[in-house]
């Protein structure tokens, strides 16, 4: 029997057609149609027979199909085991993909701190303005969480210490995410398990809420992109010393500002044009070579910022300006 000759709502169709399944199982075709008729079923089969889709196919078709309140909870589904109430709800999210319908696992087994942060640090990132600015804690959560989904996706197979070799392109992922829930880059192949994008995208959330509170105590400012970014303009002679003081600025290395952590766009310079030429510009320098001196860095902040500084244009050797510091004059021997 195919689901499609089940009744089931088009919506719940369309989730199991990306989920890439056609044909119910010896189960499914005998609970399905007696849950739908609202029937109570007790019913027992292996592990792997497709039980779970069994209650929560018909489930999903009723919530669709019949008047309830959508602001409360409509159904209610009791598991024995943690890990069973999380398989549980990562199945439902994705039969109900294409539906409004949606479920949390909640479970008993830690302080609830854990939990709390997630959810806390999930409805800032969902709110987030997209911008990369310094200020933003958005930025920092999700810039941790998608380097490290990454990772999740594609270490096994290009991590290979022996033989190294570049992860796919973001663009690569994005259409994994969007378009392809059930590849089998999400699995992991070194465990036993069959891991799901759900699962991926899960244990890279969590681990990005987890490393910002270990490294900067409670969600607060400290999660500031600006100071999670910790940049820094490095000496080039890669001398630590003499490299600049952590700066508190925005950008990435795929944003427009593509500031990241110790390299990026430096010069920066806008010319205007017209009788009288004006031109503006920063580099996150000074004027002197010697670290000792004002001078070596004291455009730093000025570029950190995003300010410019009016630059000096003299149009003859005579020409003056207050903006001149010292000269220098040579002369041949």
């Amino acid at each position: 029997m195919k689901f499609i000759d089940l009744g089931l709502d088009q919506r719940i169709l369309d989730g199991i057609d990306a989920m890439g399944y056609e044909t119910a199982t010896p189960v499914q075709q005998q609970v399905m149609v007696p849950i739908l008729e609202g029937k109570d079923i007790i019913a027992a089969a292996q592990t792997g027979t497709g039980k779970t889709a069994a209650f929560l196919l018909p489930l999903l078709h009723r919530l669709l199909t019949s008047p309830h309140h959508a602001g409360d909870i409509n159904a209610l589904v009791i598991v024995p085991t943690r890990e069973l109430a999380i398989q549980i709800a990562e199945g439902l999210e994705g039969l109900a993909y294409f539906t409004d319908v949606s479920s949390i696992a909640v479970y008993g087994g830690g302080d609830g701190n854990s939990f709390a942060a997630e959810k806390k640090a999930f409805a800032l990132v969902s709110s987030w303005n997209k911008f990369y600015n310094a200020t933003e804690i958005g930025a920092s959560i999700f810039e941790i969480w998608q380097k490290q989904l990454a990772k999740e996706i594609w270490s096994d197979e290009f991590g290979d210490q022996q033989n190294l070799m570049r992860y796919p392109s973001r663009d690569r992922m994005v259409e994994l995410l969007l378009n392809e829930p059930n590849s089998k880059w999400f699995d992991k192949v070194n465990t036993t398990q069959k891991e799901s994008k759900n699962d991926v995208v899960t244990a890279s959330f969590k681990f990005a809420v987890d490393s910002l509170t270990k490294a900067y105590g409670p969600q607060s400012k400290q999660w500031q992109w600006g100071t999670v970014k910790n940049t820094h303009v490095p000496h080039l002679a890669k001398i630590a010393a003499f490299g600049s003081k952590t700066l508190f600025t925005g950008g990435s290395k795929t944003s427009v500002n593509a500031t990241s952590e110790s390299n990026g766009p430096s010069w920066r310079m806008i010319v205007a044009l017209g009788k009288d030429l004006k031109a503006y510009g920063v580099y996150p320098g000074g004027e002197s070579g010697n670290p000792g001196s004002f001078y070596y860095d004291d455009m730093v902040d000025t570029w950190a910022d995003g300010k410019l500084n009016e630059l000096v244009y003299l149009r003859h050797t005579k020409q003056a300006s207050d903006r001149i510091i010292a000269t220098w004059k040579f002369t041949k021997k």
